[in-house]
């Protein structure tokens, strides 16, 4: 019998690959909100100088 050294209570604790993909991908699409309003923030304080 297989048995997994992340359970508890009786679930499986490993993240599949999709749960995988899905991190990833959510952590990449911040980071591209993030850019984006930095560089509004930035082109509104450039405009004013």
């Amino acid at each position: 019998m297989y048995q997994s050294c992340f359970t508890f209570g009786g679930g499986d604790l490993v993240p599949t690959v999709e749960e995988y993909m899905l991190y990833f991908v959510a952590r990449r699409f911040k980071q591209i909100e993030f850019t984006r309003e930095l560089r509004g923030i930035a082109n509104v304080f450039l405009g004013r100088i």
